[in-house]
């Protein structure tokens, strides 16, 4: 197995365990000064993958129903409709790494249908470059999962 598979499983793993168990009211919390809530960074890393990754490899994609919610640019403020439980993104986060594990395993180095450039600066050209980007991307939203937790933490109690 490719380490690049080990990091999205070390990554996803604790982007899972940051949520689990959390009540409703921290992961929808939104303070001042945050452009999003917890619920909001978790249903974005689902949503992104889907675009960074599957949709750009020419691959089939899921959970399009999710981008309305999660995808760059969108609010907890501006949500109409029911929005995605918390326990149904953490089964569609867990059965997003299987597929990716299972879709990519033999074909990291392949281009991507749909290069993409991300700015000037980081253009996304092998599926490689794209889970890399994806594995990053994930990790910032953990240190946004994480600073939200504390926030809610210290002003909740």
């Amino acid at each position: 197995m490719d380490s690049l598979f080990k990091q999205l499983q070390f990554v996803r793993g604790n982007t899972i365990s940051f949520v689990k168990n959390l009540s409703m009211d921290v992961v929808g919390y939104h303070p001042e000064g945050f452009n999003n809530n917890i619920h909001w960074n978790y249903g974005h890393i689902l949503t992104s993958n889907e675009m960074l990754l599957f949709k750009l490899a020419g691959k089939e994609y899921k959970h399009e129903d999710k981008f309305t919610f999660f995808k760059g640019g969108t609010k907890p403020s501006g949500w109409e409709g029911e929005v995605t439980s918390i326990e149904e993104l953490t089964l569609a986060l867990q059965e997003q790494e299987q597929r990716i594990l299972e879709t990519f395993n033999d074909c990291l180095d392949q281009p991507l249908a749909h290069p993409f450039n991300l700015g000037s600066r980081l253009p996304l050209e092998t599926v490689r470059d794209a889970l890399t980007f994806c594995i990053y991307h994930e990790g910032l939203h953990q240190g946004s999962i994480g600073s939200l937790l504390k926030v809610a933490n210290v002003q909740k109690g």
